[in-house]
């Protein structure tokens, strides 16, 4: 039985592995907004219907009707219309799918331009401002073993370290490109860091270069890139006295 949108959203949500197939099947779904349909059949938001999440400015839309009303209540008028309609309106919007319910998604420009470009694929290349440069971020499909399988040892051995991920950076399209592992820690960073980069000398690959950065606002950036597409390689359960590493 094929899920429905709410279902992947939900899962998604929690399992990066099921991103891809939410991604694919928004950009096939049609949504609602508040708004009323214009002359020119076009569309016109409702001006007073915004919202603030983390004090950024968002136009929220829905999976559903239902969802819609529960949120916005029966006062504005729902229009539906295809996800890759409204996302071709509101080119350089933040937006929101579902806010206040119990699994929501916020959508950056540069999130929304890509899904535009790329058909669905949320992990292709994503631009992402960053300490006034702009990087080139992807999905790394086969991250070098012995590096990876070093570095959660590594980390296991760190109790601030919380997650790592490892993505392939560029600084534009020309550039030759590099690892860069993203790191989540309460404390110690330039000292994990250091060690990381110790290790990383040992285990890259011929020729491969490496950077590092701190996951820590994950609304924006570098930060949100790594925290809404790629799964981390390394994560510390919690709640146990285990220490561990996420194995794929």
């Amino acid at each position: 039985m094929e899920l429905s949108l709410d279902e992947l959203l939900e899962k998604a949500a929690t399992g990066p592995a099921d991103r891809p197939a939410f991604f694919r099947r928004l950009m096939q779904s049609d949504v609602w907004v508040a708004g009323k349909p214009a002359p020119d059949a076009s569309l016109v938001f409702d001006p007073d219907y915004r919202q603030q999440l983390d004090g950024t400015a968002v136009i929220p839309f829905f999976t559903t009707k239902a969802a819609f009303t529960e949120v916005a209540g029966d006062g504005l008028t729902a229009v539906t219309l295809p996800v890759s309609q409204l996302f071709a309106m509101t080119s350089g919007h933040t937006l929101c799918l579902n806010p206040l319910l119990k699994s929501s998604k916020v959508f950056t420009a540069t999130e929304v331009s890509s899904l535009c470009s790329g058909q669905g694929n949320a992990l292709g290349e994503i631009s992402i401002p960053a300490e006034g440069q702009t990087l080139l971020l992807s999905a790394t499909e086969d991250p070098p073993s012995v590096l990876t399988d070093s570095l959660k040892q590594l980390f296991s051995r760190y109790k601030p370290v919380r997650r790592a991920f490892i993505a392939w950076c560029r600084e534009d399209a020309q550039a030759e490109g590099n690892f860069l592992i993203g790191i989540e820690a309460s404390a110690d960073l330039d000292e994990i860091i250091q060690a990381a980069g110790h290790v990383a000398m040992d285990t890259l690959p011929e020729n491969a270069l490496i950077d590092f950065c701190e996951i820590s606002d994950p609304s924006s950036g570098v930060s949100h890139f790594f925290v809404a597409h790629i799964p981390p390689f390394y994560q510390r359960p919690q709640g146990s006295f285990l220490r561990g590493a996420v194995h794929h």
